[in-house]
């Protein structure tokens, strides 16, 4: 009886604790994703040398066309995520081209979009370069990411 208890406690707290580290995890990677976000807003309003109206008014909208470009995304990623290429017919191969194929189209819609939009906000140069710091800031967080991984590869 007594051990039948004890193994019950020890489950639970284990159990627990893995939750707790879980919860931790996920807790951590939201705080990073808030931050990363903020240096993203301070970094774009920085380099389109945004003033209080424009970003005022810009920040609402950019952040839609943000959110429906990541429901594409994760459409995307999901879709290459659950197929096996190796192991589909012709005919699978077809529809799955075809699904990246209407994905990337509703990209560019939804790009074309928010350019209609932003105009009304923002000059035209200005929304040009927003391409360009898009990318600017990718190629730096990704930059950061690769020291990062090569720091930790050189201690192990």
């Amino acid at each position: 009886m007594i051990l039948r208890i004890l193994t019950i406690s020890f489950l639970s707290f284990f159990a627990l604790s893995a939750g707790a580290q879980k919860q931790n995890s996920t807790e951590q990677r939201k705080e990073k994703k808030e931050m990363l976000e903020a240096q993203k807003i301070a970094f774009i309003t920085s380099e389109l040398s945004l003033t209080p109206e424009e970003a005022q008014t810009f920040w609402p909208v950019y952040n839609e066309y943000n959110a429906a470009r990541n429901v594409l995304h994760d459409e995307k990623r999901n879709a290459a995520k659950k197929e096996d290429i190796s192991n589909m017919s012709d005919a699978e191969a077809d529809q799955f081209v075809e699904k990246f194929l209407r994905i990337e189209t509703d990209e560019l819609a939804i790009k074309k979009e928010y350019v209609l939009k932003l105009k009304k906000i923002l000059p035209s140069k200005k929304i040009a370069k927003l391409f360009k710091v898009e990318k600017l800031f990718k190629s730096r967080i990704m930059d950061k990411l690769k020291r990062r991984m090569n720091r930790k590869d050189r201690h192990r």
